[in-house]
């Protein structure tokens, strides 16, 4: 079965949540990848699975192309340039209108396993120092200050804001 040209967030919502209504025609797009295997991954905003070789499949609807586009950018920009492990972007393209990531596959627990596990104080702080080392690697003119009385980033929108945490 092709996959929707025309559909709702809700409508998408629904395929996502149903791996079975999709996975034999992301299978197809697999295969012509090079992938023996798709296992279905139920977590994140786009029709994610794990191929054969470490790799990371993530489908996202026509109506979701900037979250395709934004994360494209954002996996080549931090590429190296952080001290922390980052998926790779291997390759991309576009599938019966539905652009694809194809990334490699890092060990470990997925974000959103993390943050099912953490407290939401717990997510907030991880977003607290994720988001600064984001736009560390992605702006020259970030410059993270961290104070005693929490942590405070400035520097980050412009040189004179202060982005103060919501806790």
């Amino acid at each position: 079965m092709p996959l929707p040209q025309e559909l709702t967030s809700g409508d998408f919502d629904a395929l996502h949540d149903e791996p079975a209504s999709w996975a034999q025609e992301i299978a197809l797009l697999a295969r012509q990848l090079g992938s023996a295997t798709l296992e279905p991954v139920a977590e994140g905003t786009a029709l994610v699975s794990r191929l054969s070789g470490g790799r990371i499949l993530k489908v996202y609807p026509p109506f979701l192309r900037d979250h395709f586009e934004f994360e494209r950018a954002m996996l080549d920009q931090v590429q190296g340039r952080l001290s922390l492990p980052t998926p790779r972007r291997l390759f991309d393209g576009v599938h019966q209108g539905w652009p694809y990531l194809v990334m490699s596959e890092l060990p470990g627990p997925t974000l959103t396993r993390l943050a099912s596990i953490l407290c939401v104080g717990g997510a907030y702080v991880v977003l607290a120092v994720l988001i600064p080392l984001v736009l560390m690697a992605t702006r020259d003119d970030a410059k993270p200050e961290w104070k005693t009385s929490g942590l405070l980033f400035s520097g980050l929108v412009n040189p004179d804001a202060v982005i103060r945490p919501l806790w």
